[in-house]
């Protein structure tokens, strides 16, 4: 059944406006940036407030982009996005895997981001990741798995470029090929103008999958960037003796959770 065509009431729209410039009254001067840290340790230093996340007319939040990681220097360099509630308390984060995202790209001889998004308060990671499909006509498509902490029943997702539309349009895909949810681009907004139509009433619909969709959205300013820099990173090291130095954080996702300490 075709999204949508059932009552209105199952629809849930979610709008991310990304801001043309960072000069905005959420974060204007060193005093109101402090406030923000001493609010969550999750808002750092370095942490840009990129945009806004509303529902209707009602301010929902924030979405925000990490400087420090993007600066450095590959194979260092590497996306990370945060999003936050009207108040600054951290929702989740999508923050780039640099080793994956590499492994991929070698082996898709093109940047195939890889990605791991942690959402305030689950006990489980949601892994995101573009894949290659036959006959895509190169489309760009990111699969990512949801599970339920509660069943731990595992809910698969496909984010699918709509390539048919003038702006960064996609569609979403449970695991039944089913469409509960789309992403609309504005095409006319500077900064970037993404609205989320999500049907809360699908039998596969997941209560995490907005937090997801919300931060995929903002990642739509980097991603051409990032594929952009992957493609360099594996140039760099197949000319270089140097090799990827993980943080300790991106480190710990490789980690046996089985292992025996002896």
């Amino acid at each position: 059944m075709e999204m949508f065509s059932r009552a209105v009431k199952s629809t849930r729209t979610i709008v991310v406006d990304l801001w043309k410039t960072g000069a905005h009254g959420a974060e204007i001067g060193f005093k109101k940036s402090t406030q923000h840290q001493a609010k969550s340790r999750q808002f750092t230093k370095d942490t840009d407030i990129i945009g806004d996340i509303k529902e209707g007319k009602e301010e929902k939040g924030y979405v925000t982009f990490r400087e420090n990681p993007w600066k450095e220097e590959i194979p260092a360099k590497k996306l990370v996005i945060k999003s936050f509630t009207q108040s600054m308390n951290w929702k989740g984060t999508m923050e780039e895997l640099i080793a994956r995202g590499v492994a991929q790209s070698i082996s898709a001889e093109k940047g195939m981001p890889s990605f791991i998004i942690n959402i305030s308060g689950e006990e489980y990671m949601i892994p995101l990741e573009r894949v290659q499909r036959r006959a895509s006509m190169n489309k760009a498509i990111y699969a990512l798995i949801i599970i339920d902490e509660k069943t731990n029943e595992a809910h698969p997702f496909s984010i699918e470029e709509n390539r048919l539309t003038l702006g960064s349009d996609w569609d979403v895909y449970d695991m039944r090929r089913k469409k509960i949810a789309k992403i609309d681009g504005s095409k006319f907004n500077i900064g970037g103008k993404y609205t989320i139509d999500i049907d809360e009433e699908a039998p596969t619909y997941h209560k995490r999958l907005a937090d997801v969709l919300v931060l995929f959205s903002t990642s739509l300013r980097f991603l051409d960037d990032v594929e952009e820099k992957l493609k360099k990173t594996v140039e760099y090291l197949e000319k270089s003796d140097e090799e990827i130095k993980l943080t300790k954080e991106e480190a710990m996702l490789f980690m046996n959770p089985r292992r025996i300490a002896v």
